[in-house]
């Protein structure tokens, strides 16, 4: 397969994976804002949002540093995505932990606090997720990453939806 065929079937995945993925995120936004209401929704709103900054801290730019390097050498993934693994999963318990320490030391009610805490292990598996798409888009394998996001996506989507049908809190 040529370069150009190459570039443009994994951009094509790339982009669908993502407007299936913003679509999905989209309506379960629209269908979760009117069932929770003004303040769970914040809540929920707040705790992403800190969650989003915190991630940052679990990658440091290794999972780009090691796309670079792997993708112009694929003898390298071993060696790149072993030490890059090791070193998030270390980066993502030290990241919990401050973000369980800042989130205690700020002025969230308990309910808040224990959004908070979950939306921080679901941070460390994301970093996990994360991980491995960076090891498919190294080796030019956008397909997995398409699938994968593409399940995850629906995935969230139906079980909220349920959630939201059974009228569970």
């Amino acid at each position: 397969m040529s370069v150009t065929t190459r570039v443009i079937k994994n951009s094509s995945l790339l982009l669908a994976t993502s407007f299936i993925n913003n679509l999905m995120m989209f309506l379960l936004t629209l269908f979760t804002a009117r069932y929770l209401g003004t303040s769970n929704f914040g809540l929920i709103s707040s705790a992403i949002s800190l969650t989003g900054v915190f991630t940052v801290l679990c990658d440091l730019g290794l999972s780009t540093y090691a796309i670079q390097k792997v993708s112009r050498d694929y003898s390298l993934t071993k060696k790149y995505f072993g030490t890059t693994f090791i070193l998030r999963i270390i980066f993502s318990i030290i990241t919990f932990f401050i973000f369980v320490i800042f989130v205690y030391l700020s002025n969230f009610t308990y309910e808040g606090n224990m959004v908070m805490i979950v939306m921080g292990i679901y941070m460390v598996f994301n970093s996990i997720t994360l991980f491995y798409y960076s090891l498919f888009q190294s080796n030019e394998k956008m397909h997995f990453q398409t699938i994968t996001n593409t399940v995850y996506s629906v995935s969230v989507f139906l079980i909220a939806l349920t959630f939201i049908y059974l009228n569970t809190n």
